[in-house]
């Protein structure tokens, strides 16, 4: 996979691919030459994948370069997760707040930072309902039938009622089925919108980008405003072919942006950079 050669060699050939026009739908374009801090930084996260706090130091000084925006959403995007890893949630939620403000409709790019930071900031938010949910439990020895009880606790601890999608929790009891007597003493919570991928200790344990298992193969169609590109893609044991443009989606994928050196990919939850194909 050409992602793994070494960074130089990737970064030469990238510099001498002749500049493509990009989709319309894009903030306007970027300079190849902008592009080559995005894929540096992408190469020292992939060679430094758990050197949290450096991959989040260089991700910050990117995202200073404000004249790179909005390649420098990525950067926040990214650094935001290492900060996660490193524990260091207080920081990672600032940016995270940034992402999640911007436009829900509009460039892709944008539109798709702003479901990662919402994406994350609700796994965070639920467990701030899971922490409500412990401190009921404490004092009546079950858990509640619905969340309306947790919105009588004090502002200090009461929960967000609603995701960043300003979806209502999706929670319900699950009582156990042989032993009687014991009611209201498990639950279920998730967001409406993530679904499975609601927990964020599960969600931060998954190895970075592994859902997302597009590989670029060609350029299906250059016309400015309406490029396609050509994917492949493995479910089970057979390769599909799947044809998307900007801003168009496939199961939780988004293409976000298509530059004249790079493409970049999102799930929601992290990013995919990759060279752009000839």
């Amino acid at each position: 996979m050409e992602l793994m050669k070494p960074a130089y060699m990737i970064l030469a050939c990238l510099l001498a691919l002749p500049a493509v026009p990009r989709a319309t739908g894009q903030i306007a374009t970027v300079p190849a030459l902008d592009e080559k801090p995005l894929w540096e930084l992408w190469q020292f996260h992939l060679a430094s994948s758990n050197l949290h706090d450096a991959v989040a130091e260089r991700c910050a000084e990117m995202a200073k370069s404000t004249h790179l925006y909005p390649l420098t959403l990525v950067a926040e995007g990214l650094g935001a997760w290492h900060l996660l890893k490193a524990e260091k949630q207080d920081e990672a939620v600032k940016l995270l707040d940034k992402l999640a403000a911007q436009p829900a409709s509009g460039p892709s790019l944008p539109v798709a930072a702003a479901n990662l930071g919402k994406g994350w900031l609700t796994r965070i938010d639920r467990e701030r309902v899971r922490a409500a949910l412990q401190a009921h439990y404490r004092q009546e020895v079950q858990y509640p039938d619905n969340l309306e009880p947790l919105q009588k606790l004090p502002a200090e601890v009461r929960p967000p009622a609603r995701d960043r999608y300003n979806k209502l929790w999706s929670y319900r009891i699950v009582n156990f089925k042989k032993l009687r007597g014991f009611q209201n003493q498990k639950y279920e919570l998730s967001s409406n919108t993530l679904g499975a991928r609601s927990d964020l200790k599960t969600e931060l344990a998954r190895p970075y980008g592994d859902a997302i298992r597009l590989k670029p193969v060609r350029i299906m169609s250059a016309t400015p405003g309406r490029e396609t590109i050509t994917f492949e893609r493995t479910v089970g044991d057979k390769t599909e072919t799947v044809h998307l443009s900007v801003g168009s989606k496939i199961d939780d994928i988004e293409f976000a942006y298509l530059g004249p050196r790079l493409l970049i990919l999102g799930d929601g939850s992290h990013w995919m950079i990759m060279p752009r194909p000839r």
